[in-house]
């Protein structure tokens, strides 16, 4: 694993700012290490995001020399390792990337110095894209009418919510690895698992004044017809693609001047509006033996944005109160998806969210005539001992992917 060389003064010009490349590898991510794809996709989200003290957002710090925006990109870094920096540089060692020559928070201030060149040269990437993409657009102007020249955006999936994101890849950089890394379409790397991102606020902030309840029979019926009435997303595949959930504005949607509108016409059918995003269910789940019984649940907030401490506390207290595992089971059109984790485990509670968001996301996607919003149900079970959890995982017919 590369280490990093001792922590320098910082660059007094923009300019000489490290490359990203160059920067990734100071923070152990080069191109050969595992969670590389995780830890740039979590800057970009985190980026995207973040709005400092005084109202400015990430994207707008792109001044070095400036001491407000030197100020801002330390308050990012300060804020960034906060949430994730036990999980990229862990001192724990028996984690998978523990690398004693960089651990959060021994070498802290290392790492924020990093961190705050990485946001900066990112900003400056974003500001060049974009200046080049509109001498793109530019350059198509049809002399003759002054018209822009548009084509049909390419939509993986069919025409549903996109990404609208300027290209951030280093100029140094390989196209092949600069694809590898910034690409949509992510492989599996992770800390614990993968790291790809599908968005959606699984979250409300509404109040649950009285909790749904269900019983067995309500809840086989509403498997089957789940079952029946969707085709499924995954028929031959065995692998999951992760992802970390994000904000509902990760995929805005397309403006109205990018996309080309058909000819009317009599024997053309009218289009299917696309749905804009899946229905997710939560249930806190009592018991399944020897009746199923749970009710439903509604975080607050984003749920993607939670630790492990703060959706204990939104649990009720009768539930919280004596589980030392909860087991999270994700079910959608023929597929079922578990994770247990132990109640202290906060980084394995943040791998299981980003593996169900990424399923989510690959599901909704995979189709566009979905004649309405196909539901995907989050139970939450708790357990009070290892016995009962290793009675866990015993799939049917549906696709299980234990992890």
């Amino acid at each position: 694993m590369p280490t990093m060389s001792p922590a320098t003064n910082q660059p007094k010009t923009g300019n000489s700012v490290p490359q990203i490349r160059q920067l990734l590898s100071n923070l152990n991510f080069d191109s050969r290490m595992p969670g590389r794809e995780l830890f740039t996709d979590t800057v970009r989200r985190f980026s995207r995001g973040f709005v400092t003290k005084d109202g400015t957002r990430a994207q707008a710090l792109n001044q070095w020399s400036s001491s407000v925006h030197q100020s801002g990109l330390e308050e990012m870094a300060v804020s960034f390792l906060s949430k994730f920096g036990s999980s990229f540089w862990t001192s724990d060692p028996t984690r998978p990337r523990y690398d004693p020559s960089l651990v959060w928070p021994v070498h802290e201030q290392r790492l924020k110095e990093v961190l705050k060149q990485l946001f900066y040269r990112k900003n400056a990437h974003l500001i060049k894209n974009t200046k080049r993409k509109t001498r793109l657009m530019n350059l198509r102007m049809i002399p003759e009418s002054g018209n822009i020249v548009q084509q049909q955006p390419n939509i993986e999936g069919g025409n549903v919510s996109i990404k609208v994101e300027m290209d951030d890849s280093d100029s140094e950089e390989s196209s092949e690895e600069s694809s590898d890394e910034y690409s949509e379409e992510h492989s599996e790397a992770d800390l614990v698992t993968g790291g790809s991102s599908y968005p959606f606020n699984l979250g409300t902030e509404e109040a649950q004044t009285e909790p749904n309840t269900f019983s067995s029979i309500q809840h086989a019926e509403e498997m089957e017809t789940h079952n029946e009435e969707y085709e499924t997303c995954y028929p031959n595949s065995e692998r999951i693609i992760s992802a970390d959930l994000v904000d509902n504005d990760y995929y805005p949607a397309p403006s109205a001047s990018l996309m080309s509108e058909p000819e009317p016409s009599r024997h053309s059918p009218t289009p299917k509006q696309p749905l804009s995003r899946p229905d997710v269910v939560f249930r806190l789940i009592e018991s399944r033996t020897p009746f199923y019984e749970g009710s439903q649940w509604y975080p607050k907030g984003n749920f993607s944005d939670k630790t492990l401490s703060q959706f204990k506390e939104e649990l009720p207290l009768p539930f919280v109160s004596e589980a030392k595992y909860f087991g999270f089971t994700l079910t959608g059109p023929q597929f079922l998806m578990r994770s247990v984790i132990e109640d202290t485990d906060d980084h394995k509670f943040r791998a299981t969210i980003m593996n169900f968001g990424s399923l989510i996301g690959k599901c909704f996607l995979s189709h566009t005539d979905w004649e309405k919003p196909p539901v995907f149900i989050i139970e939450i079970q708790r357990y009070e001992s290892q016995e009962s959890v290793e009675h866990v995982g015993q799939g049917g017919s549906t696709v299980t992917i234990d992890f």
